[in-house]
């Protein structure tokens, strides 16, 4: 597991910026419970990949099948569990 996690700091220090730990197929132990890594994971969806405008607009539009588009289950099942 450390491997992997050491892999996602590799490709952070070679193309800065352009991946996020979610992206990978493993993520960090406990990422979905950090409140400023599931903020900023939330604001990527919200604004960035799905366009929306507001989080009032994002409230109103956003659906499941979009977790699982853009591979963000794991933030969906927290999402689910604090519901």
């Amino acid at each position: 597991m450390r491997l992997k996690f050491l892999t996602t700091l590799l490709f952070e220090a070679v193309y800065p910026g352009l991946f996020k730990h979610w992206q990978f197929a493993n993520v960090p132990l406990n990422c979905w419970k950090d409140d400023e890594f599931i903020q900023e994971n939330m604001e990527v969806l919200i604004f960035q990949q799905l366009r929306f405008s507001s989080y009032e607009e994002a409230l109103l539009k956003v659906r499941k099948q979009h977790f699982f588009d853009y591979q963000l289950t794991g933030l969906f099942q927290m999402a689910l569990a604090l519901a």
